[in-house]
């Protein structure tokens, strides 16, 4: 193959044999294929790893598949973005897809966008399998560029976004990897990003999802409880970093919640956060009976 890669999609996967041959038909179907699609396999049991030794050898699309011990998602996508060579990265689940002319629609965009230091790269909805977004809203027209707190916060669109992004720019935006943990909340890329950079608005579907029984989003309470310190090292960032004052006595009741499970607090960097989230501590005491101590 003499095509120049320009996209690595990255699919991290664990035991996911049944849906990630999905992934590998919408990728076959690309009207564009200039990408590498890069898998890593985090210690799946089941019958993965033959599944794509068999389309390796097919030699359709160009894949690069590796093989770990069991690590979480976080450390796969860091260790992905620390071995891609694109200029572009995004990454696609074992259980979603890509539209036919995803690819196209993400280089196409590119080049208006390749050399404005100030975009780190693209963004779109996330679509239901009949191309409507998941949530029911649409991004307006008008916006061509946006942060992804103005998405969730602003315009009220939660995070179900298919991002898209430089690749030398995400690269310095790898997640905290703690120790004795392997979960860490996806938005936190996200958050950092928006201290400096936009997105372009992608205004067509392009990636489909389909939620697992056993997937991340189902199982948010048990990540929290499993990695409180990563927890609450994102809920101190999101109260540092909201936009407005409505987001932060939200964000500041999230930490104080945080801090009961974790069993430690983290200093901020400004006396007025730290007399705000002290008000908010009885409230974040509530929060963490309600969330996590009813059955």
């Amino acid at each position: 193959m003499n095509i120049v890669n320009i996209l690595t999609i990255f699919t991290p996967t664990y035991n996911r044999a049944t849906t990630i041959g999905r992934v590998y038909t919408s990728l076959l179907a690309q009207t564009n294929k200039s990408f590498e699609w890069f898998i890593i396999d985090d210690g799946s049991k089941d019958n993965t790893k033959e599944l794509v030794e068999k389309w390796i050898n097919e030699d359709k699309i160009p894949i690069k598949y590796v093989k770990q011990a069991n690590s979480g998602k976080i450390k796969s996508i860091n260790k992905s973005l620390k071995e891609t060579k694109t200029p572009l990265w995004i990454c696609l689940d074992s259980d979603d897809w890509f539209t036919p002319d995803a690819v196209e629609i993400i280089i196409n965009n590119y080049n208006s966008i390749k050399d404005d230091e100030k975009i780190c790269g693209m963004i779109a909805l996330r679509s239901n399998e009949d191309l409507t977004p998941m949530q029911d809203k649409f991004i307006p027209s008008k916006f061509k560029y946006l942060t992804q707190g103005h998405l969730r916060y602003n315009l009220k669109i939660g995070p179900e976004y298919a991002q898209v992004y430089k690749t030398d720019i995400i690269k310095n935006y790898l997640y905290p990897e703690i120790n004795g943990e392997n979960y860490f909340p996806l938005s936190y890329m996200a958050d950092e990003l928006d201290r400096k950079y936009e997105l372009l608005v992608i205004h067509d579907p392009i990636m489909i999802i389909e939620y697992q029984e056993n997937g991340i989003t189902k199982n948010n309470k048990k990540h929290v409880k499993n990695n409180p310190i990563g927890h609450l090292i994102f809920r101190h960032n999101q109260f540092e970093t909201a936009p407005n004052l409505m987001q932060k006595i939200k964000s500041g009741i999230a930490y104080n919640s945080a801090t009961i499970i974790a069993k430690k607090r983290i200093p901020y960097n400004k006396k007025s956060d730290s007399f705000l989230s002290l008000l908010l501590s009885p409230i974040g005491f509530i929060d963490y009976i309600w969330r996590f101590k009813r059955n």
